[in-house]
């Protein structure tokens, strides 16, 4: 089976060995990174923050648009290899020791990519078909499960609207 990982735009490819075996039939699944949790400081303590991808744009000519959501503040950033580099990989970073002076030290950078969350490009395609079913009373059953998993997905959706509204009136989500 092949794996492939967009992130910026560049797949990755991971093959299994699986594939040597001719009778395999496996599709290839597409995933996209939409998704970084990063931590800063050091075991014992430090802080959390994230970068989220906008996927509500997927269709748009604009397909990676990034937020960085800190806390109480979210802004748009361009996630660069830089950037990357820079908030994702620990290591070391050369710091000016004061404004007087214009040497440099190197100091060690405590923020590291915590969790990478990867999104299915195509999730429609890997949902099995819908089963048929076999007698009427099962149909009657199910449809009635249905109503009330949909009026039950409804009370879910309306209340984290409300949590949204709620959010956006005390200015939660403002862009700064």
């Amino acid at each position: 089976m092949n794996i492939f990982l967009l992130g910026n735009n560049k797949p990755l490819s991971r093959t299994s060995s699986s594939l040597n075996n001719p009778s395999n039939t496996m599709p290839t699944i597409n995933y996209e990174l939409v998704g970084i949790v990063i931590h800063s400081g050091q075991a014992n303590a430090g802080h959390y923050y994230s970068f989220i991808k906008d996927t509500r744009c997927r269709y748009s000519n604009n397909t990676n648009q990034w937020y960085r959501f800190n806390d109480t503040t979210v802004e748009e950033i361009q996630l660069t290899e830089q950037m990357l580099e820079e908030e994702c990989f620990g290591g070391t970073f050369r710091a000016q020791k004061d404004n007087n002076n214009n040497t440099n030290e190197e100091r060690i950078r405590f923020w590291n990519a915590y969790m990478l969350i990867y999104q299915c490009i195509e999730p429609l395609k890997l949902l099995p078909p819908p089963s048929i079913p076999s007698s009427p009373n099962t149909n009657r059953l199910t449809t009635r499960n249905t109503r009330l998993n949909r009026s039950n997905q409804r009370d879910s959706l309306s209340q984290l609207a409300d949590l949204v509204v709620q959010s956006e009136h005390n200015d939660l989500f403002k862009i700064k």
